[in-house]
């Protein structure tokens, strides 16, 4: 493996020239499928990119195309500044086993490819898109978990605070964070979703969010009783006001000069699997990182505000979650009623009579070479390595 990271610019035929002597696939994620070329050596003169003796791809450039071609694991970082209506994303890709990682970008029809050897290449360039280390941290609040709609509150009573600071200014007076209601939050989520200016807290997160925020939008009453549950607001008559940990929140969310999200996901199976969701609040002096857990109603998110190198550490280890174990196949040697043994060619089950149509039976020979396999209890050919049943065949595809 190689020990610093390397780069490479490929124009389309370019990489289509490279997959074809690789003999891989592309699955689309990031390099579409094209005609193949009459002589795709000869696209590639330039000696950086093919080995003098065996006349392929260097090793380093033939791994990451074959990486970028079908991934297993994609790390995904999305990427905001609030007033700047332009979006930076970025992937990653890596293997089923880990590195080489492989950061893949386009412009128009170039591909753009950064291979890093390993995880720790990978969290020092998250550090510089996150701004993780090059601004001084002052952690302030103790670490909390919210639910989604607590989560989305926070958002909407910044947004609450910001109008009410603006009106105030326009006014030619204090501004003052006063009392608010559920109709207040409810009139800023609504607006922040039907709006563009990443100024407002709600615009910038959410194309960020782990869930469509405008698919799964919380009620003002679940945000309310969210922030209850979450000790983040206090009644004040028929009103709310936040509570000393809702107002520390509320200084981070409302001072974020960055956000960000990442989202590391399974590409391996069908469909693909996350595997892990960060959200990044980055102010001048301060540091948020919320984990998210769960799905649909369920999802929470642990907020934490770690020192910068901690934060660096924390990214570096999300690149080490394992992946998800495959889903267990159904034993299609057995009656889907009854689970008694059945034979190839056999239309109902002996002991129950259930019919077997549309029961794949594994055959006794292998269909690829022929050789004598215990389909039963194999999913692949000992000889030849080739599946043994459809099901064997779908997931050899992933």
């Amino acid at each position: 493996m190689h020990d610093e990271s390397v780069r490479y610019r490929l124009d389309q035929r370019r990489a289509t020239a490279l997959l074809q002597l690789t003999g891989v696939v592309p699955d689309g994620r990031f390099i579409d499928p094209a005609e193949p070329l009459a002589d795709p050596v000869a696209q590639l003169n330039d000696q950086a990119l093919l080995d003098e003796t065996s006349g392929r791809p260097v090793p380093v450039l033939d791994n990451a195309m074959r990486i970028v071609a079908a991934p297993a694991r994609v790390l995904t970082v999305r990427i905001n500044v609030p007033g700047i209506d332009e979006w930076d994303l970025a992937h990653v890709a890596a293997g089923s086993s880990g590195g080489p990682y492989v950061m893949v970008t386009t412009a128009g029809d170039v591909l753009d490819i950064l291979v890093m050897s390993s995880e720790y290449e990978v969290a020092a360039l998250l550090d510089g898109l996150l701004d993780l280390t090059t601004l001084p941290t002052r952690p302030v609040t103790p670490d909390a978990v919210l639910s989604f709609a607590a989560w989305v509150g926070m958002l909407a009573v910044v947004d609450v605070h910001r109008r009410a600071g603006l009106k105030a200014e326009l006014d030619r007076r204090p501004a003052t964070d006063g009392p608010f209601d559920a109709a207040d939050m409810r009139a800023e989520l609504e607006a922040g979703l039907a709006g563009s200016d990443t100024r407002w807290a709600i615009t910038a997160f959410t194309p960020l969010s782990p869930v469509d925020l405008r698919a799964a939008r919380p009620t003002g009453s679940a945000i309310t009783q969210a922030m209850i549950d979450a000790a983040l607001v206090e009644a004040d008559g028929q009103r709310w006001v936040l509570t000393e940990l809702g107002n520390n929140l509320a200084e981070l969310f409302g001072s974020v000069i960055k956000w960000g999200g990442v989202t590391l996901t399974f590409t391996g199976s069908k469909p693909d699997v996350r595997m892990g969701e960060l959200s990044v609040l980055r102010s001048t002096f301060r540091l948020g990182l919320g984990f998210w857990n769960g799905e649909g109603g369920t999802f929470e998110v642990a907020l934490v505000e770690p020192d910068s190198e901690t934060a660096v550490e924390m990214l570096r280890r999300m690149l080490l979650l394992p992946n998800p174990e495959p889903a267990p196949r159904p034993d299609r040697s057995r009656c889907p009623r009854c689970s008694a043994a059945v034979d190839e060619g056999q239309q109902f089950c002996r002991a129950c009579g259930e019919s077997l149509q549309g029961v794949i039976v594994p055959p006794a020979e292998c269909p690829s070479c022929g050789t004598k396999v215990d389909s039963a209890q194999d999913s692949y050919c000992s000889e030849c390595g080739g599946p043994l049943t459809p099901a064997a065949s779908e997931w050899s595809e992933t």
